[in-house]
């Protein structure tokens, strides 16, 4: 039996979200992926800053139950229920709680919060590294959107179709423009000359939490850093390739196309991740 909450009490009934629930009709909703390790939710100020600036945008209105402390709380209670012992994925989503049909009749909010059991309690390195390609069936722009982590993804499932029918590990996003953007499910970062670059927020990626702790970490590893543009031919050109999240830390790419890559710099900075856990 899996437990879960929704706004603060406990229940294992899989119907206890309704079917007039506005995130699964007019995805009216948003989500934040974390990484519960050490009896903590690590980075867990950042995510709910993310996730509150996200429901000022939409105009939802904060749970008074939605804070840190509750929040940690609970994922305590569901390990214990759901017998996970150590770590856990979270996922804690905010929707909408109202009628209506696109204009909502309230702006109230309920949210419901997940735990997924983990194998680890720190990050670690992937040996065999990601063998990924770039997605042409989708792409994704640039707008007051794309810094929100919403429910609406459906350019990340179409484009993790696609890798799937290619035999990807995960696939890479373009913007109109030609820009990388981002992956299916993380940021992207490259490293060419002894300088990390990422793409800058105006292509269109979301602002990760995991990104914001690398760029931070860059100057100690005698990195300078540098949010640019990145065509596919600049990916080719670097020297590494890697993807981050909050969930996995980092995944170094050991294939691009033709192209393989090392990870020496991106194993590096991976260590000083797992010192901020």
């Amino acid at each position: 039996m899996n437990y879960h909450i929704i706004s603060g009490k406990l229940s294992s009934d899989t119907n206890s979200i309704s079917i007039t629930n506005r995130s699964f009709r007019y995805a009216d909703g948003l989500f934040e992926s974390m990484f519960f390790t050490n009896n903590k939710i690590a980075f867990s100020a950042r995510h709910l800053q993310r996730l509150y600036l996200g429901m000022e945008t939409l105009r939802i209105e904060p749970h008074p139950l939605l804070c840190i402390e509750k929040i940690e709380e609970g994922c305590r209670l569901l390990m214990a229920k759901n017998q996970i012992s150590s770590s856990a994925r979270v996922r804690l989503q905010v929707y909408r709680n109202a009628e209506g049909f696109y204009l909502p009749s309230s702006n109230k909010s309920e949210f419901l919060l997940e735990v997924f059991p983990l194998d680890r309690v720190k990050y670690k390195h992937n040996a065999a590294g990601l063998k990924i390609g770039i997605a042409r069936s989708i792409s994704k722009e640039a707008s007051p959107l794309s810094q929100l982590k919403t429910t609406a993804k459906q350019e990340m499932i179409i484009a993790a179709l696609e890798a799937q029918d290619k035999r990807w590990d995960d696939a890479l996003i373009c913007n109109s423009k030609g820009n990388i953007v981002e992956s299916t499910n993380a940021n992207l970062f490259i490293i060419k000359n002894n300088q990390l670059i990422s793409p800058p927020l105006s292509d269109g990626p979301l602002n990760g939490i995991m990104r914001q702790n690398i760029i931070k970490i860059a100057p100690r590893l005698g990195l300078s850093f540098k949010a640019i543009s990145l065509s596919p031919q600049d990916l080719l050109n670097a020297d590494e390739i890697f993807l981050s999240n909050a969930i996995v830390g980092i995944k170094w790419v050991s294939q691009l196309q033709s192209k393989s890559f090392s990870s020496k710099i991106s194993s590096t900075i991976l260590t000083e991740c797992n010192k901020l856990l």
